[in-house]
């Protein structure tokens, strides 16, 4: 994203408060846009690890195998590493993909852009909008991509998740 360095002091604000995580949603998710977003982490190339229910290295050829089918099993995690930026995936719910990271870890233009990229990825993989929101306020967004869209869509929250 061309302007995350020249706009980086109204962005940063999103980020100041550290005391809860910051969530990307695609709502509306069904099983084909897992395994689209799962062939799509795979082809980005992001180190990643699953811990929990899955614990291989890659995605399972089902991905329908990552939701709990035992309230026993622990739920899996998929931890991704974005150009510094700790990516998790928890695989809640099959009709929403969630993942959070520590807005500690947005500290600077270069990793608010790799995100912001990664958003556009999705956008773009799974045909939908993507939402970078405060923890679960998944409505409240303040970066949004939407698929054939070449720039994020910001919307200041104004400070009122702090």
């Amino acid at each position: 994203m061309n302007n995350v360095d020249s706009n980086w002091d109204t962005y940063s604000s999103e980020f100041s408060s550290t005391e809860t995580l910051r969530d990307i949603y695609v709502r509306n998710a069904d099983l084909s846009d897992w395994r689209r977003f799962a062939e799509l982490i795979g082809r980005l190339g992001y180190p990643l690890s699953f811990k929990g229910h899955w614990t291989g290295e890659r995605f399972p050829k089902d991905v329908d195998e990552l939701f709990l089918d035992d309230s026993n099993d622990e739920l899996t995690t998929l931890r991704m590493n974005v150009s510094g930026v700790h990516v998790h995936c928890h695989f809640f719910d099959e009709s929403e993909i969630e993942l959070n990271l520590d807005p500690e870890e947005i500290d600077r233009p270069s990793r608010l852009a790799s995100v912001l990229e990664l958003m556009r990825a999705m956008a773009s993989a799974l045909d939908k909008d993507v939402v970078l929101t405060p923890e679960s306020c998944p409505d409240d967004w303040f970066f949004r991509r939407r698929p054939g869209s070449g720039e994020a869509e910001f919307r200041p929250t104004g400070g009122v998740f702090d």
